[in-house]
């Protein structure tokens, strides 16, 4: 759900900064026209492509593997498969570019669908919607505990306050790029909206003297684990945006088509040119910037990387290195597994588990973060298990009832490790989103903040 929220917003931001640092040079001279790389066909690439349309700019967009960055599809099972997202699975209401995007490409918002009522993130999670929905429940390794609104009525209602205020401070983002206003560093954004001291504390101190401990401890670190593989201690920004994932604020849908034709769709509306290679590093040449692949170097005036550089494998000249250190980035696993059901002995239930979520405690050494129905095939339910690491055949066989032979697995650096940055501090929290600046362009980077 956070995917969603926030990196098309990012992409506007920084696409914004590019075309207003471009005017003059648009204006002085006539074709051709400044050339622009992007590095990353995920939604924040393929967004700032479309974006950048018809602003007079040249883009040649590279992409390594395939469109769609940290969104794919899956089929699975083999012998009678479902389409099921593997990445990024929902898309939040509130996110005001995703649905345009999806409006203005023709394509078809999910909610009615056996994996959309079901899946973990939505706010049927709560349990109190969805014919045939099994509800959520908590693990500590011992206990399975049922969750719902109400099982801690009181918190439920402070914290969706507490969400609240945060994402309609976060909206404004919508109304101050619409009058073309940018940042060039998360600091700069977050101070504007409202949201700096948000990333000063984390998710358990803004919720610590307001709701129940026992509600931190099943549902907010539960979902925290469900949408970013870690527990309250990130940050309280990200803890809003996992939150209102998790239907405290609004709901998420998903593309009918598949969530990654967002990305096809942006690309081909963008005029974008695709090169499939992947980026081995990036020079600061006398107008502008080369871009190398394999030691094939093209200059561009401007380039934007759409891919987080701890993970992308790009070498920068020292003047466009991040002043930061680089950021911590966790694994994600996505297990898709084909079975009855979830056994109750493994459990710790004296009856047959039917809860379609269960999300996990921290800190209490469970194997896995969640697990959850995103389907039905051939009679039997399909799960979807998060871990941080490749779960074991003997887990997967004592956790599950009847499962079927084989599995479909994903895994990604889906996440930096999002704790909040020292008070006094923030600034130095992220990268700037303007990298470095020239008389001749410019490097922005869409993934200073995630």
């Amino acid at each position: 759900a956070a995917v969603a929220v926030a990196l098309s917003t990012r992409a506007l931001a920084v696409a914004g900064a590019a075309t207003a640092a471009a005017n003059d040079e648009v204006a002085a001279r006539e074709p051709p026209a400044p050339r622009v790389a992007i590095v990353g066909a995920g939604i924040a690439g393929t967004a700032t492509a479309w974006f950048l349309r018809d602003q007079g700019f040249d883009v040649t967009l590279y992409e390594a593997n395939r469109v769609g960055g940290r969104v794919r599809e899956a089929r699975y099972p083999d012998d009678h498969p479902v389409m099921l997202e593997a990445g990024g699975a929902s898309i939040h209401t509130l996110n005001e570019y995703m649905a345009h995007f999806i409006d203005v490409l023709g394509l078809h918002r999910d909610t009615e669908s056996f994996s959309q009522r079901l899946r973990p993130t939505q706010g049927r999670l709560l349990g109190a919607l969805g014919a045939g929905s099994g509800g959520a429940a908590s693990w500590d390794g011992n206990r399975l505990t049922r969750i719902s609104p109400a099982s801690f009525p009181l918190s439920f209602v402070k914290a969706r306050m507490l969400v609240t205020d945060i994402t309609r401070k976060w909206q404004q983002i919508y109304g101050l790029q619409a009058k073309n206003v940018s940042f060039l560093h998360p600091d700069d954004m977050l101070a504007r909206l409202g949201l700096r001291d948000m990333a000063a504390i984390s998710g358990r101190e803004l919720l610590k003297d307001k709701v129940d401990a026992g509600f931190i401890a099943q549902f907010v670190d539960g979902v925290s684990r469900v949408n970013y593989g870690q527990d309250s201690s990130l940050n309280a920004f990200a803890e809003a945006i996992s939150l209102a994932g998790a239907g405290l604020v609004g709901d998420t849908f998903g593309v009918r088509e598949g969530n990654s034709k967002v990305m096809v769709g942006l690309l081909g509306a963008s005029g974008a040119k695709l090169r499939k290679a992947s980026v081995t590093a990036i020079r600061e040449v006398a107008r502008g910037y080369a871009v190398c692949v394999a030691g094939d170097c093209i200059d561009y005036s401007y380039v934007v990387v759409a891919a987080p550089l701890e993970v992308a494998n790009i070498k920068l000249d020292e003047s466009l290195r991040p002043t930061q250190p680089p950021r911590a980035y966790q694994t994600t696993v996505a297990t898709f597994i084909a079975a009855s059901g979830l056994n109750p002995k493994y459990f710790g239930a004296e009856e047959t588990v039917d809860a379609d979520t269960v999300m996990t405690k921290a800190g209490v050494g469970v194997p896995f973060n969640s697990v959850a129905v995103h389907g039905q095939a051939a009679g039997n339910k399909v799960y979807k298990l998060f871990s941080e690491s490749v779960p074991p055949a003997e887990l997967l066989d004592s956790m599950f009832v009847n499962r079927t032979e084989g599995q479909a697995q994903f895994d990604w650096k889906a996440y930096p490790v999002l704790r909040p940055a020292a008070r006094g501090q923030e600034r130095s929290m992220w990268p700037s989103f303007e990298l470095h600046s020239g008389d001749h362009g410019a490097l922005y980077y869409v993934y200073a903040m995630e």
